[in-house]
């Protein structure tokens, strides 16, 4: 890692700890004057910033880089009125803000996009963290001036609960062989063949742009799922490359082609700009930063947070037809992919035939029947 970035994340540990021990004294003074709803809200606040902090430790731990601990300062703020920890709140969001997006900036120069995918999930947080404090200080400036509507406004408050951030980052460890061909439920093994794949929305990066793909769009034609372990690796670029040589094939066949990885569609853009292998895909590149494509299709590798090499042919129904899963180290035959599709589109049309070993679009098929018993 950077020795710049590596120092720069240490020192936001620090950080969100001290915002940690800002709302814990915030939520101390409201305590002291009875306002337990305001000293709940501000609890739960302080134990998000713990979490904060714990997700930058585990991502330096991850990366194989040094923690040093320094002393967290003493809060410092001038008591005042009820609304004065709202404004400080603010403030001091916006402070956090500047931070994250200053190493950000530091991770995009020095190309470090493991770390630019991370804070990607900080920087949302953040907006909501200025939105949620702005909301707070417009509710009391509303209500907070007289007793009932302080009293109303309070016991709002007193309703939060904590919840976990929605961004994991356990710790690394070698990552285990399996296979995700199947899955087991109790003694039973059961197949993805014919499963309908789940609603989704997910950020694509494609021809310059950005743009959202569901469910609906997938619908109604044919479509290859192509999932990579990750951006910016070995294996990965020589597949995509030989996939986009396909494209205009699979798109005259009526398929779209969609990679996934679980990177944000932000990096997908950066090795796009970086890669001269990359730089020639036109077809969608699918972020799946929050899992939930790689867990509805069964390729997540919890261990490392990755996808495995998982190919699916869906059809316009939306179901799996065609899917394999290679190990991390084999790369994929994009030919292959083309012929299978082929394959079923063919039966799928022609509901009393199949399609035998190496079977290409033309040769002979076959039409199960008794006369054909032991003959093959």
């Amino acid at each position: 890692m950077n020795a710049n970035i590596s120092k720069l994340l240490n020192e936001q540990i620090n950080k969100e700890f001290y915002s940690a021990y800002l709302y814990l004294d915030f939520a101390n003074y409201y305590a002291s004057v009875g306002l337990d709803g305001f000293e709940n809200w501000y609890r739960v606040q302080a134990q998000e910033e713990r979490d904060h902090a714990m997700l930058f430790y585990q991502y330096l731990q991850n990366n194989g880089e040094g923690i040093t601990f320094e002393a967290i300062a003493k809060p410092e703020w001038e008591r005042g009125d009820h609304m004065t920890p709202l404004k400080k709140a603010l403030e001091h969001e916006k402070l956090v803000t500047a931070s994250i997006d200053a190493i950000y900036a530091a991770a995009y120069e020095a190309r470090d996009f493991r770390a630019m995918q991370m804070l990607d999930w900080f920087i949302k947080e953040q907006g909501e963290e200025e939105k949620n404090a702005a909301d707070l200080i417009t509710k009391m400036e509303l209500f907070g001036g007289d007793s009932k509507g302080l009293y109303m406004l309070n016991s709002e408050l007193k309703a939060r609960v904590y919840t976990a951030p929605s961004m994991t980052l356990e710790l690394r460890r070698p990552p285990i062989q399996q296979s995700n061909q199947i899955k087991r439920k109790g003694d039973q093994t059961m197949s993805l063949i014919n499963k309908e794949i789940s609603d989704f929305s997910a950020q694509a990066y494609q021809n310059g742009e950005f743009r959202t793909v569901t469910k609906q769009d997938v619908l109604g034609k044919w479509s290859l799922f192509f999932f990579y372990p990750a951006d910016f690796t070995f294996v990965c670029p020589t597949e995509l490359e030989d996939l986009q040589n396909k494209y205009a094939e699979f798109k005259a066949a009526g398929c779209e082609v969609y990679s996934v990885s679980t990177d944000t569609h932000f990096v997908h853009k950066a090795w796009h700009d970086h890669s001269e292998r990359i730089s020639k895909i036109t077809y969608p590149m699918l972020a799946d930063p929050t899992h939930a494509l790689s867990r509805d299709f069964e390729v997540y590798i919890e261990e490392n947070g990755l996808a495995e090499r998982g190919s699916f042919i869906v059809n316009p129904e939306g179901k799996i037809v065609v899917y394999e899963v290679n190990a991390g180290n084999v790369g994929r035959n994009a030919d292959e992919l083309l012929r299978r599709l082929q394959a079923s589109q063919f039966v799928a049309e022609h509901g009393d035939q199949v399609c035998p070993a190496k079977w290409q679009p033309g040769a002979e098929t076959l039409k199960p029947s008794l006369d054909l018993v032991g003959m093959l």
